[in-house]
């Protein structure tokens, strides 16, 4: 709820440089710089002392500090009385992660518990944008469905399916036509993929390539936002993708493969939820647990 002045004023104070801020809350330092320097301006003090060895408070930054971080609590503390005063559940939504999938789940919860509402907030797709968001995860959104690593987020997650993993290619793609790939299909193809190193279950997947079909090249992505899609399109390459992203890219067509590799899609919610989070996910689970039953 605070403004990006004050979060920038609050990491810089607290890591003691500009680079180390910006890493805390994923921006760039010479983002953090210009927001410390609109706030010195702002507020005609100056709130730090730059040396060589770093950034240390002044006396007026240091009761600033301090001050700033009990408004920060008090804020926390009336977001969390505002949501126990209605049961609404803020769910993040961008261009991945739609929530789209989940309209049939959505209809449940409605009908096991009505006094639940369910509100959309929008979030961009972008690598910093989204980290700060699940930092900030339980303020504004308290929710957001997507595919997840396992351990990387410091988050929770409550699984909702096991996803097979596709492959996207352009309409103009020799492969386009296929109803179906196996993955000798993709001998002599450009394939996009995540990065080793963020879901384990990716990681399999480069494991299989790399060791028995090596006439696959591999190209990895740092992270998955609209211009991966769009790469995917313009160069003629495959990708690795999903089915809930089939409607990302009009230019783009996702197809099954014939392997046993698959992503976890779930509910990502904050370490420590409120109450009102914490009771739709139980309604979340008694609504999976139900349909797992023959």
């Amino acid at each position: 709820m605070i403004s990006r002045r004050l979060e920038a004023f609050i990491a810089v104070a607290e890591s003691g440089s500009f680079s180390k801020a910006a890493k805390i809350i994923y921006v760039s330092p010479t983002a953090i710089m210009k927001q410390i320097n609109a706030l010195e301006d702002e507020t005609g003090l100056c709130l730090f002392s730059r040396t060589f060895k770093g950034l240390t408070l002044t006396g007026s930054g240091r009761s600033l500090y301090e001050d700033v971080r009990l408004i920060v609590k008090y804020s926390e503390e009336a977001v969390k009385r505002a949501h126990k005063t209605e049961k609404c559940i803020h769910v993040g939504t961008s261009i991945l992660r739609s929530g789209n999938y989940l309209k049939e789940l959505w209809s449940k919860v409605s009908a096991l518990e009505p006094n639940f509402k369910i509100r959309m907030i929008p979030f961009e797709d972008t690598f910093q944008n989204f980290m700060a968001t699940l930092k900030d995860l339980g303020q504004n959104i308290d929710v957001i469905a997507a595919i997840y690593p396992l351990k990387r987020w410091n988050c929770s997650n409550l699984k909702l399916a096991m996803l097979p993993i596709c492959c996207a290619v352009s309409r103009k793609h020799r492969l386009a036509t296929k109803k179906r790939l196996c993955i000798e299909d993709l001998y002599g193809e450009k394939l996009i993929m995540i990065r080793r190193g963020v879901t384990s279950h990716i990681d399999a997947l480069h494991d299989e390539i790399e060791q028995k079909h090596p006439k696959i090249e591999v190209f990895e992505a740092p992270y998955y936002d609209l211009g991966t899609f769009n790469q995917c399109e313009a160069t003629n390459c495959v990708l690795i993708s999903s089915e809930i992203w089939a409607e990302v890219h009009p230019l783009l067509i996702t197809i099954p493969v014939d392997w046993k590799f698959f992503l976890p899609y779930g509910l990502i919610y904050p370490r420590n939820p409120s109450d009102t989070v914490l009771q739709f996910i139980d309604v979340v689970r008694t609504i999976m647990d139900l349909s797992a039953v023959p």
